[in-house]
């Protein structure tokens, strides 16, 4: 298998554990438990294969998690935020507004219009 190939396998494999685990504490060092490989390897891979860092996308992941549950659900900012893996409201907030350019509260507000 040609070396480019085999760094898009890993991003893919890395992508996948995100997508199953976002709410979890994932770090480089429990990428690299998972994928056996270097962390400094598959941060260099991933930004190399998607433009953006593992950190990058799972924000992305827990964001656009959150989203669906702030649509489907009356559940609370900090509660949609813990489900997603943030620690704190404040946090998830702040990522949030990264994002989307609009904080949590103000996405509901739009979505019930």
């Amino acid at each position: 298998m040609e070396w480019n190939g085999y760094k898009k396998e890993l991003v893919e494999k890395a992508k996948h554990y995100i997508d199953l685990h976002y709410e979890k504490n994932i770090t480089l060092k429990s990428l690299n438990k998972v994928l056996q490989k270097n962390p400094y390897y598959i941060q260099r891979s991933f930004k190399e294969v998607l433009g953006l860092t593992p950190l990058r996308y799972l924000h992305q992941v827990r964001i656009n998690k959150s989203k669906e549950l702030l649509k489907k659900h009356t559940y609370s900012i900090t509660t949609i935020g813990l489900e997603v893996g943030y620690n704190d409201s404040a946090h998830f907030s702040t990522k949030f507004k990264e994002q989307e350019g609009i904080t949590p509260k103000e996405f509901r507000k739009q979505i019930l219009k």
